[in-house]
């Protein structure tokens, strides 16, 4: 990781963080939003959290929070603050989920209570986007712990 942008083989331009707001997956939609949102819904799935008491702590359904914050370290946002501004700032996501949005400190612990949700997302989003065919799942898996760790650091550097 040269600099904070590059966090794997997920183009941040080709981003879109109102997707996130839509109401289920659309399997025939492209794009690298859809694989982070897929990816996320699929790790949710295997998740044991009680939906209702995640909602009121954090403010988003589990795989919406999931996702979302694995499409910010995607696009390089890692302060959990950061994170919170441009989920507040999104007028889809205000309009789906209400104004109980997460801030930065519950972002902050959503990060640290759910860090290797994150990297199994981030993983499973960045084998998907891989241009080299078949990926290698250890590299992936560094990239992804790397992602999140990075996220934390720089998280509790900047405050």
């Amino acid at each position: 990781m040269a600099n904070g942008n590059e966090t794997g083989p997920i183009d941040p331009r080709d981003l879109h963080l109102g997707k996130f707001a839509k109401p289920d997956t659309d399997p025939t939609e492209d794009g690298q939003t859809m694989v982070i949102r897929r990816s996320a819904v699929a790790t949710a799935a295997k998740a044991a959290t009680d939906e209702e008491v995640f909602e009121q702590e954090f403010g988003l359904p589990f795989a919406e929070m999931l996702g979302i914050v694995c499409h910010c370290y995607a696009r390089g946002i890692f302060r959990s603050d950061d994170v919170a501004n441009l989920i507040r700032n999104e007028k889809a996501l205000r309009d789906a989920f209400g104004k109980k949005l997460p801030d930065g400190p519950a972002v902050r612990r959503f990060r640290r209570r759910f860090a290797d949700h994150l990297e199994e997302t981030l993983e499973t989003a960045y084998r998907k986007q891989s241009k080299d065919g078949e990926a290698e799942t250890v590299f992936l898996q560094k990239q992804a712990a790397e992602t999140v760790h990075h996220a934390a650091w720089t998280d509790n550097n900047r405050r």
